[in-house]
This record gives structure tokens, sequence and C-alpha cells, in this order.
């Protein structure tokens, strides 16, 4: 009896040992994944501003069309805006939801289209308004800037596919944990 004590204890040990290796290698395949997805996204709504500004005439319409495929699979708004002269923005295409062109863009649309303007790379942000969650993201264009916006809601669980399917976690929006910015 003595002896399988030992053993469940070495054992169990050992297993959670291996455990805690598994889940630090699926947290940095995940942080990869996360970082690989905002890349891919930033490029993909460039790319959809760059060639919407090419034909300047008709900036809305080939905007529009392409922002189709961006909107059915995340995000709630996309537009361009470009600065004003009265220093804030106008969006100059916009497709979604609460934004249309003409439209002076404001509040924390505001904030997120000016922390893209002033970053090289682009950017992202998340904020809660109004009891909501929302995520944006962006990037400078030559002549603007090309953003998306999304709802976020945080008690919907997402089926992940193996190996993630044992991951269990939460994504903050803040450098630690904090319930308020789940």
């Amino acid at each position: 009896l003595a002896l399988s004590a030992v053993g469940y204890f070495a054992m169990n040990g050992v297993v959670q040992a291996n455990q805690r290796k598994i889940l630090v290698e699926r947290g940095e395949a995940v942080k990869a994944l996360l970082q690989s997805t905002f890349n891919d996204e930033l490029a993909t709504i460039k790319t959809l501003g760059v060639v919407s500004e090419a034909d300047a005439a008709d900036i809305q319409g080939n905007f529009a069309a392409g922002a189709k495929a961006v909107l059915s699979a995340d995000a709630d708004t996309i537009a361009i805006a470009r600065a004003n002269k009265s220093g804030g923005y106008t969006a100059v295409a916009a497709t979604g939801k609460d934004l249309r062109v003409g439209q002076s863009i404001t509040g924390s649309t505001f904030r997120l289209v000016r922390a893209i303007g002033i970053s090289v790379t682009g950017a992202a942000l998340v904020w809660h308004e109004g009891g909501v969650t929302h995520l944006g993201m962006g990037t400078r264009t030559g002549g603007g800037i090309v953003f998306a916006e999304t709802t976020l809601d945080p008690t919907v669980a997402l089926k992940a596919a193996p190996p993630f399917d044992t991951l269990r976690g939460s994504l903050y929006a803040s450098p630690t944990v904090d319930s308020a910015n789940l």
C-alpha cells in the first residue's frame, strides 16, 4: 500500500509537470495565432483601402463591393476616414452599421481613428461603451485611414478544434487579469 501511494504521488507530479509544459506550449501557439490573425486582418483592410482609393471617382462603390467579404466575416463597420479641416475625421467610404459617407467621426470611433493615424504599423483598441465591448483595428493607407469595428460578446464560448479544444482561458484588454476588460 505504501509503495502504491509513493507511485501515485510520483506519477501525479510528472503528469502535472507535463500538463504545465503543454499549457505553456499551447499558450505560445495561441499567441502566435492571434498575432497572425491580427496581421492578416490589417493587411486585408489595408489592401481594401488602397484599392478603393485608387479610383477616387467611385471610392464608395469599390469599397462597398470589397468590404462585403470583411463584413460577413467579422466586422460590424468598416470605413475609410480622412482628416478634415477642423482637426477631426470624415468617412469617405463606409459600409456596415452606424457610419455613413460624409459623416464626421466622433466618440470612441474618433479615438480609434486618431490612434491609427499616429501609428506606423496600425493599431487596435478595445473599449466599453453603453454596456457593450468593441474591438477596432486599422491602418493608414496612402490617402486616409482604413478601419474595422466589431462588437464582442464575452459570454459566447468559442468551440476550438484540437489541439486547442482542451485549452481554457480568457482574453483581457489589459496587461493583467481584469474582469472589467474581459
